[in-house]
Order: structure tokens, then sequence, then C-alpha cells
């Protein structure tokens, strides 16, 4: 009686699939290595100066075009983690750890210092801008107080302007003969009339008619017709 050939177990055909496998997935990645390395160092090495530069330029507009999409896919990724529409760890700790950049003091200072600029908090911010529109407030009210001040000088002057005309009509009208005043007269030869004049009303309290009679005393300081 002829026994049947042994059949193969289970377990030897599953390691031999296994191995077979891994040999398969090692050679794929090797020729994806070589494909890359070749495609990275054909445009470097090339003979052809025309074909070298093109190279080079696809090559670095390749890498700047991978960085450009790789930042903002992270930038979306952070953001959505932000906002709680996905949960990614390594976005949450990435974002937890540039936010505790940025609030450390001496990091703050250093950019402060590279960038010649004040960063302020928000209360501090709120705060200022406060400050801002109190100011703009008190000075609108002192803008209104001066026109109103100066509005009263301009009606006083108009009310002042009649007063002084009478005042030098009654002078010249006046028996004193104040409009004979000499003021740049020498009194006595020691000083002139007008300071004279000055020393009575500081000295004694004396209004200006009063000190004007005292220093015409003196001949000196009376005009000669």
């Amino acid at each position: 009686m002829i026994n049947p050939p042994p059949r193969p177990s289970a377990s030897s055909s599953i390691g031999a699939a296994s191995v077979g496998g891994s040999n398969f997935s090692g050679a794929n990645l090797l020729l994806f290595s070589k494909l890359i390395l070749q495609k990275v160092l054909t445009p470097l090495t090339s003979s052809d100066e025309d074909t070298s530069s093109y190279g080079i330029v696809t090559l670095l507009k390749d890498i700047l075009i991978g960085t450009f999409f790789g930042v903002l896919t992270i930038s979306f990724l952070i953001f959505f983690d932000h906002i709680n529409l996905i949960h990614l760890q390594l976005a949450h700790n990435f974002r937890e750890t540039a936010f505790s950049l940025v609030n450390d003091p001496e990091t703050l200072a250093t950019l402060e210092e590279s960038a010649g600029l004040k960063f302020l908090s928000v209360p501090e911010y709120e705060m200022m801008m406060k400050e801002i529109e109190d100011s703009k407030s008190k000075a609108e009210r002192v803008k209104v107080t001066i026109q109103e001040r100066l509005k009263e000088a301009e009606e006083k002057q108009k009310e002042l302007g009649p007063l002084t005309e009478e005042y030098d009509k009654l002078v010249k009208e006046s028996s004193l003969g104040l409009d004979n005043f000499c003021a740049d007269c020498s009194w006595q030869g020691r000083t002139s009339c007008s300071a004279r004049k000055g020393y009575l009303m500081e000295t004694y309290g004396i209004g200006d008619i009063e000190a004007t009679v005292g220093a015409m005393t003196a001949p000196q300081c009376v005009k000669c017709d």
C-alpha cells in the first residue's frame, strides 16, 4: 500500500508566506529608495549643464512646494484641534508648547528686543485704550472751555475799547496835564521818569494817574511846549 506524501502543515505555510512577504516588502523598499536616490542624484551629477541646472531648479521647486504644503497641513491640523473638530495629540502638544513659549517672559523679552516692539496683554491693552478715550474726552472738554474763554475775552476787549478811548480823552482834557508827562526824560539825573512812576506805584501801591502826577513833581518829567 502506497502512503500519500505528507501534506505541509498550516504553520509552515504561514511561515513561508511571511518570509516571502517580508522579502517582497524589503525588495520593494530597496527599489523605492533607489528610485528616489536616482531622481535626486541624476540632475546633480549630470554632465549636461542645462539638464543639471533644470534638475536643481526642479528639485528646489519640489522642496519649496513640499515645505509649503507641509506647513499648511500642520497649520490646519493645529487649527482643527484648537476648535475641537479633531483630536490630534501631536497637534495639541505642539499648540500647548507654542503657547507656553509665547507666554514665557524670557521669550517675550527676546522677541520684543529683536522686533523692537512692546507686546501687551489684553487687560493692559484695554486699560491703555480706556486711558486714550478718557484723554480724548478731557481734551474735548478743555477745548470747549478754551473756546468759551476766548469768546469772553473778545467780548471784554470790545467792552474795554470805548473805555480806553474815554480814558485817553479824559487824560488829555484833564487840568493835571497828564499828556505832558515825559516818560523817557531823566528824573533828577538818576533814572527815567517812567521808572520813577513805576517805583511809586510799586512802593506805595498807588494808581497810574497818581503815580504819574507824583513823578511830574520833578520839572524834568514835564514836557516843555
